[in-house]
């Protein structure tokens, strides 16, 4: 993606870059298919890459087009990433992207609780799979992520992502569905928020948005935005975090949660 953005965007650099970056590109995913081996020679053109000032200028347009948030997190770690023997840490594996498709249904135990887990995919062809699992739920986690308030859908390149998740959320949560679940919002990426608004405003992505362009303000502006627009019956279960999903912190909000939808089912039981 970033080397799509500087040549289609004629970014400063020579034809010759352009074609070993683009064997580069051709012989990673080589590496990947076959065995995850990386040749030292690889891994010193992915460092060139990284550090050439044109491919510097895509990253920091990178609101424009599809780039995954962890790219410069292994970008910055490839010369751990190349050594022989190499295993990925906790760290690498919770950068990992991946979207879910379909429906991924897991028994957990948390806390000495049982908990069955549904993790259904959030983008629009995925949608119409939720309606099987609407039915006799203690608590629905939606996570959107708060840093893409000024980037497009990967479906439709004039829809703006937060948007569409707060109009989903408004929908999904005016209907018959989860008339006693406890409605759990999860504002992610609160790291990439926090970077971010110090060189993009809000407002030119929201003109409703009246506040300072801060992560305070930031935040209590968007947690209303998904608040407003649902029923007032929700409006009572509703419980709000920011959250980043690459920090121990989130560890203590799911703890959080799950204090909160045992005490959802106890005052439907009626011990409390």
């Amino acid at each position: 993606m970033l080397l799509d953005y500087a040549t289609k965007n004629s970014l400063d650099m020579t034809e010759e870059d352009i074609k070993k970056f683009t064997v580069m590109c051709e012989e990673l995913k080589c590496s990947v298919i076959q065995n995850g081996n990386m040749k030292f020679e690889l891994a010193e053109t992915v460092k060139v890459f990284w550090n050439t000032p044109a491919i510097k200028e895509a990253y920091e347009k990178r609101n424009t087009f599809h780039l995954t948030d962890s790219a410069k997190y292994f970008y910055d770690n490839i010369d751990r990433i190349k050594m022989p023997g190499f295993e990925p840490s906790n760290q690498d594996i919770v950068h990992i992207r991946m979207p879910t498709s379909g429906v991924v249904q897991a028994d957990v135990i948390l806390k000495n609780i049982k908990l069955s887990v549904c993790d259904c995919g959030g983008q629009r062809s995925e949608r119409r799979k939720w309606y099987h699992f609407f039915d006799d739920n203690n608590a629905v986690l939606f996570v959107a992520a708060i840093s893409e308030f000024d980037q497009k859908l990967i479906e439709d390149e004039t829809t703006n992502r937060m948007e569409e998740a707060i109009r989903l959320f408004w929908a999904v949560f005016n209907g018959k569905f989860f008339s006693k679940a406890a409605v759990i919002l999860f504002l992610n990426k609160i790291d990439i928020f926090k970077e971010k608004i110090k060189h993009v405003k809000i407002k030119d992505h929201f003109p409703s948005f009246e506040g300072n362009n801060t992560f305070d303000e930031g935040t209590l502006f968007f947690r209303r935005q998904f608040r407003d627009g649902i029923h007032p019956s929700f409006r009572r279960r509703l419980y709000c975090h920011e959250t980043c999903a690459i920090s121990d912190q989130v560890q203590l909000i799911i703890n959080t949660v799950i204090d909160t939808v045992v005490q959802e089912n106890l005052k439907d039981t009626g011990m409390i």
